[in-house]
C-alpha cells in the first residue's frame, strides 16, 4: 500500500470523525446522520463477501481471520504467525472497507452522543464505540503484512470495546426505552459469549478461529444496525 493510499484513507477517516462530531452537536441532525451511518453497516459485509469471492476459494472463512483478505501480497507466511498461502486480488478494496466501516462506527457514535439519556453510561458507550471504530479503521491503515505489530495492537481494543459499549448502552437506556435496552443487553451478553469463543479459539488453536472472529464482530454490527434502523423508524423517541 502506497503512502498516497494511506493518506487518502486517513483523510476520509478524519473527515467522517469531524462530520460526526459536528452533527452530534445538533441533536436532530445527529440523530438522522448517526442512525443512517449505522444502518449502512451491512454494506461492509456485502463488500467482504465480494472480496472473499474474488480469492477464488483460496481463503477459508471458517479458519482464516478477516485480515487475511486485506493482505497486500501473495504467498505463504506473508506475516508473522501465518502459515497459509494468501492471495487476495481485492485487498485494496478490503482495506478501504475497514477504514470506511471504522469511520461509520465512530462517526455514528459521535453523531448520536446527545440522543442518549444524559448518563455516564451513555458517555462510556460513545467512547467505547469510537474506540471500536478506530480499531477497525486501523486494520485497513496498517495491513498485517505491512505493519504486523501495529495492526495487531490496534486491533485488540476492537475485540472488547463493543461488548462494553452494548452493556453500557443497556444501562443508559433502562427505564427510558425498554425495547432498545433489551436489544442492547441481549447483544451485549451474546458478545461476551462470542468473545469467550474467540479467546478459546486463539489459546487452544481450534480450527474454526476465523468463524469465531466473524461471529465476534457480527454481533455488534447487527446490534448497531438494528439500533440505527430503530432510530430512523422511531425518530429517537426513546430519549
Amino acid at each position: 500500500m502506497s503512502i498516497l493510499d494511506f493518506a487518502l484513507m486517513a483523510v476520509v477517516l478524519a473527515g467522517l470523525l469531524v462530520l460526526g462530531w459536528w452533527a452530534g452537536a445538533r441533536r436532530e441532525l445527529g440523530l438522522k446522520l448517526g442512525a443512517t451511518l449505522w444502518a449502512a453497516i451491512p454494506l461492509y459485509h456485502a463488500l467482504e463477501f465480494a472480496v472473499l469471492r474474488a480469492t477464488g476459494g483460496s481463503h477459508d472463512p471458517l479458519r482464516q481471520p478477516i485480515s487475511d483478505l486485506a493482505v497486500t501480497i501473495c504467498g505463504p507466511e506473508t506475516y508473522p504467525l501465518s502459515t497459509d498461502y494468501i492471495c487476495s486480488p481485492w485487498h485494496m478494496q478490503m482495506n478501504w472497507g475497514f477504514v470506511v466501516l471504522g469511520g461509520l462506527l465512530a462517526a455514528g457514535a459521535l453523531s448520536l452522543r446527545r440522543v442518549w439519556p444524559r448518563r455516564r453510561s451513555a458517555t462510556v458507550t460513545t467512547v467505547a464505540l469510537v474506540v471500536f471504530g478506530l480499531s477497525w479503521a486501523a486494520s485497513g491503515l496498517f495491513p498485517a503484512d505491512v505493519a504486523f505489530t501495529t495492526h495487531t495492537l490496534l486491533s485488540l481494543p476492537g475485540m472488547f470495546a463493543p461488548t462494553v459499549a452494548l452493556l453500557a448502552l443497556w444501562v443508559a437506556l433502562r427505564g427510558k426505552r425498554r425495547g432498545m435496552a433489551t436489544w442492547s443487553l441481549t447483544a451485549g451478553i451474546t458478545a461476551v459469549v462470542t468473545l469467550v469463543l474467540m479467546t478459546t479459539a486463539i489459546l487452544w488453536g481450534i480450527p474454526p478461529g476465523g468463524l469465531a472472529q466473524r461471529l465476534l464482530y457480527a454481533v455488534p454490527h447487527v446490534a448497531l444496525t438494528g439500533i440505527g434502523l430503530g432510530l430512523l423508524l422511531r425518530g429517537g423517541r426513546h430519549a
